[in-house]
C-alpha cells in the first residue's frame, strides 16, 4: 500500500521542478544578455597601480583649479580605482532601500577603503554619524558613482548585483574614465575586477 503514496509524491515532485524550470523568452534574452555584458566588463586581471576615490578626488580638483589646463579638466580622465562597493549613506541615501546601487541599472556608489576609519568627536557625538556635517562631507568626499553604459551613454538596464553577482562591500577595481560633476566623482566604467 505504501508504493502508491512514494509514486505520488515522486509524481508531485517532477511536476513541481518541470512547472519551475520553462524559461519564458523574455527571461532567456535577458539573461544572454547580461552574461554578454559581464564578459565583456568583467576583468579577469586585476589593473595594475589602482589609486583611491580620495586621491582621485583630489587630483581632479587641482586639474579643475589650475587655470593653464581648463580643457583638460572638463574631459574625464582615464582612470584605474579601487574602492568598496557601499559606503557611508547620509540621511538622503538612507530614504533609497536600495543604496549603494540603483535598481535596474549599472550603477554602484563605492567608497575609499580609508572611508571606514571614523573621524573621531570624543564622548559627545555618539554613535549616529548621519546628522554631523563634517562626517556626511567626509563620506561624500571619499565616494564615487560608477556606471556601466550602453552605446548610447545611458547605464545598462541590468542590475550590477545581478550583472557582477555583487552582495555589496566587496573589494573592486574598476578601469575606466572619471570626472567631476560638480561635487560627484563619477566614472564610466569600462571594466571591473572583483577582489575575491
Amino acid at each position: 500500500m505504501r508504493h502508491p503514496q512514494v509514486f505520488a509524491l515522486l509524481l508531485l515532485m517532477a511536476i513541481a521542478t518541470m512547472a519551475g524550470c520553462e524559461p519564458t523568452s523574455n527571461t532567456v534574452a535577458g539573461n544572454k544578455e547580461l552574461l554578454t555584458q559581464r564578459a565583456r566588463l568583467t576583468l579577469t586581471e586585476e589593473p595594475p597601480d589602482p589609486v583611491g576615490i580620495v586621491d582621485l578626488r583630489e587630483t581632479l580638483q587641482e586639474a579643475v583649479e589650475a587655470p593653464s589646463s581648463e580643457s583638460e579638466s572638463a574631459s574625464p580622465w582615464p582612470i584605474v580605482l579601487v574602492g568598496r562597493i557601499g559606503g557611508k549613506s547620509n540621511t538622503a541615501d538612507r530614504s533609497t532601500s536600495d543604496f549603494p546601487w540603483e535598481k535596474d541599472k549599472a550603477q554602484f556608489i563605492m567608497s575609499d577603503p580609508s572611508a571606514a576609519i571614523e573621524h573621531d568627536h570624543g564622548d559627545d557625538h555618539g554613535d549616529d554619524h548621519h546628522d554631523c556635517p563634517f562626517c556626511n562631507k567626509k563620506a561624500a568626499d571619499a565616494q564615487a558613482m560608477v556606471q556601466f553604459i550602453d552605446d548610447d551613454g545611458n547605464p545598462l538596464p541590468m542590475d550590477a548585483r545581478d550583472l557582477f553577482e555583487l552582495e555589496g562591500e566587496e573589494l573592486v577595481v574598476v578601469r575606466g574614465r572619471a570626472q567631476l560633476v560638480g561635487t560627484l566623482l563619477m566614472v564610466t566604467a569600462d571594466g571591473i575586477y572583483v577582489r575575491r
